[in-house]
């Protein structure tokens, strides 16, 4: 007997002794999840209770784990409708683990089996495999795999809500729309149409019409919706932890896979998305470098979290760097988005402004659509039509007020005008929009050429309204960015004016009367 036969041979052993030893104590699981590896011809008496077993643990949250068992079940499975059932169970369980591939693999084998039922109730999983590949919704083969007749029921209504959803993610929101009417018909206004309009609601922008459903999703649109009114604090205290009860598997694709990494990811991409919209940069970057290293952060919301990550990265670091890259390599092409606005980004950093100008201006004249959840961008530079887009989009109190001041500040050629933005910038709470709206009517006050004074002590705008956010721990808000664009537009503009007589003085929010020195770093401060 060769080395590897005799390790076989062993491994058989010690799995029969373990499941004789789980079988005594009762406990029945085990026992038959042993037995079947020990048995090294395909079984067809294990493939029920594998699957029971499987389906009982994916309900707890434990999606690799019940993949792993779902796919022996298949290994022992001899007929076409057993094979059939458990090749779906071994899908969901792959998606919900975020094994995208071998979902999409193991779920399209599915469609050829002869059991319509099952084919219908694969279709959700299957649909959402084949989106997170490729980036794009088959809507086309959506339509196809369901006949008339198939188009009612609990099993459709959730694939096409599910379309509707993914669909919304996206930004395209007639499809989304229509896929949502049809959800309602199936289910006559159910679960599943209900999450949808929620989860379309959401990304439209009509916060008022969200109604969450109880599930991790559901949780989700309430959080983001508080987020785009203002309460970005209520929004992540709607994220917390908790401990839902166990779902029905054939309910995981469509309320949110409740305690799989797919549903984490999910909350983890939000919740780094609700920092962000609050101010809080450093939180953001620990929250996305931590859901990065378990989570598959790159399915939810159409591949968010490269967009997030390019964005706080330059915020905090100056540059791209390895979350970006990691979790670009696991975006799909149609979902890694436009990178000439982060370039643009970059090159302010760097000090080469008509570069970036020219980046901002091509990423516009190039039609490139907004963030459907709105990720801080770039409008210092660049067209001042890029202003007006940003303002119409769907954006959080602050980030709006902020785009305001910025709008004001460029525009202005009069010191009414720049008193008027001052007035906004001054009700900002975010840390990070009130540093951009600082940088933007210091530099204006700058080109005017007029005298600095206190912000914080005067009315009168100063000539660099800005500061230096603490680095966390020391700041509720640790934005960690230390703010020196304002002092290079300085140097450019105010040369030999009545501003270069007057350099500013950098105040902290915290303490009107304290200096500090600027940064020589090139940390973003803007977005």
């Amino acid at each position: 007997m060769g080395a590897r036969q005799r390790l076989l041979a062993q491994r058989t052993a010690v799995h029969a002794r373990l499941a004789d030893l789980h079988a005594r104590h009762d406990e029945r699981d085990l026992a038959i999840w042993h037995r079947a590896l020990c048995t090294l011809e395909g079984d067809p008496r294990l493939v029920a209770p594998l699957l029971e077993f499987a389906h009982s643990v994916l309900a707890s949250g434990d999606a690799v784990r019940a993949h792993a068992i779902a796919r022996e079940a298949a290994s022992h499975a001899v007929d076409d409708d057993a094979r059939a059932e458990a090749a779906w169970l071994t899908g969901l369980a792959a998606l919900a683990a975020g094994l995208v591939e071998d979902a999409a693999r193991t779920l399209s084998t599915v469609f050829d089996a002869s059991d319509v039922r099952l084919r219908v109730q694969a279709l959700g999983a299957h649909l959402a495999a084949t989106t997170w590949q490729t980036g794009a919704v088959p809507e086309g083969e959506l339509d196809a795999a369901l006949a008339p007749a198939e188009r009612q029921g609990a099993a459709a209504a959730r694939a096409l809500a599910l379309a509707a959803a993914l669909l919304a993610e996206r930004g395209e929101t007639e499809s989304a729309g229509r896929w949502c009417a049809r959800a309602r018909d199936a289910d006559r206004g159910g679960a599943a149409s209900g999450f949808a309009r929620a989860w379309c609601a959401v990304h439209a922008g009509a916060v008022e019409d969200v109604r969450g459903d109880g599930s991790v999703l559901g949780a989700i649109a309430d959080a983001l919706a508080l987020g785009l009114r203002g309460e970005t604090g209520a929004g992540l205290r709607r994220l917390g932890p908790r401990a839902p009860a166990p779902v029905e598997p054939r309910d995981d694709t469509i309320r949110g896979l409740e305690r799989s990494p797919v549903a984490r990811a999910y909350r983890a991409v939000a919740a780094t998305l609700l920092l962000l919209w609050s101010g809080d940069v450093r939180g953001a970057h620990e929250e996305l470098q931590r859901a990065a290293i378990e989570l598959p952060i790159a399915i939810p919301f159409a591949g968010l979290a490269l967009t997030l990550a390019r964005r706080i990265e330059l915020a905090v670091e100056g540059d791209t760097g390895p979350l970006t890259w990691s979790i670009g390599c696991a975006v799909p092409h149609a979902a890694r988005g436009d990178a000439l606005l982060d370039a643009a980004i970059a090159d302010l950093l760097a000090d080469r402004v008509d570069e970036a100008s020219m980046r901002a201006a091509l990423h516009h004249e190039l039609g490139a659509a907004p963030d459907v959840l709105w990720v801080p961008g770039i409008d210092e530079v660049g067209p001042l039509d890029t202003v007006a887009q940003g303002l119409d989009g769907h954006l959080p109190p602050d980030a709006a007020r902020g785009c305001r001041v910025r709008a004001l500040a460029r525009s202005a050629d009069r010191a009414e005008e720049l008193e008027e933005a001052a007035e906004i910038a001054r009700r900002l709470v975010s840390p990070f929009e009130r540093g951009r709206a600082e940088s933007a009517i210091g530099a204006a006050w700058a080109a005017l050429g007029s005298p600095t004074s206190h912000v914080g002590t005067s009315s009168s705008p100063r000539a660099c309204w800005t500061r230096r956010v603490p680095p966390r721990g020391a700041h509720s808000h640790g934005c960690d960015a230390s703010i020196s664009l304002p002092r290079v537009r300085l140097d450019r503009t105010a040369s030999g004016s009545a501003a270069a007589r007057h350099p500013p003085q950098l105040t902290s929010r915290a303490n009107p009367g304290a200096r500090f020195s600027p940064s020589a770093s090139s940390r973003w401060p803007c977005s």
